[in-house]
């Protein structure tokens, strides 16, 4: 393991970033697959690391780069059923993962993921969209100062 952080921090930020580009300008549904796994492992090893810690700024950084990516694939799905293949259910994967991660400092974005996650959900109700207000509802329920929060969203989806 690497003991310089900026180092560190430098190497994961490269390394997510170029997993989602490759992700976002690969067309084989197959090899996309790959990309958004890689991602996830990766989110996923660093979430169990010891230096997950120090380092949740370039997982914020990160989200904030791929966030136009996500508002455009999360409002305009594909298909107008589940379907483990849709880019839809690859950005939801990925969000998961950094929504437990991050934890609180996934907060600025939560108003404008549901936001375009509810608009879309009414045009096309696919269970994706719920998943991550049930995501949402764990990381966030423990804190009182969003229960007001989770209940509007709770009762839009509804």
């Amino acid at each position: 393991m690497c003991t310089n952080p900026e180092l560190t921090k430098k190497y994961l930020h490269q390394t997510l970033s170029f997993l989602f580009g490759k992700f976002k300008e690969e067309i084989d549904k197959s090899k996309r697959k790959d990309f958004m796994h890689s991602i996830v492992a990766a989110l996923k090893a660093f979430k169990e690391s010891s230096v997950a810690k120090e380092h949740m700024g370039i997982l914020q950084q990160f989200t904030r780069e791929i966030w136009p990516f996500v508002k455009q694939v999360l409002s305009s799905p594909q298909r107008l059923k589940d379907d483990e293949d849709s880019d839809v259910e690859r950005i939801v994967r990925i969000l998961k993962v950094l929504m437990r991660t991050l934890e609180y400092l996934f907060s600025e974005f939560l108003e404008d993921l549901f936001t375009t996650v509810l608009a879309a959900f009414q045009k096309h109700p696919i269970c994706s969209y719920v998943y991550l207000v049930e995501v949402a509802v764990t990381v966030y329920s423990s804190n009182p100062s969003y229960t007001d929060y989770l209940r509007r969203l709770y009762s839009d989806f509804c």
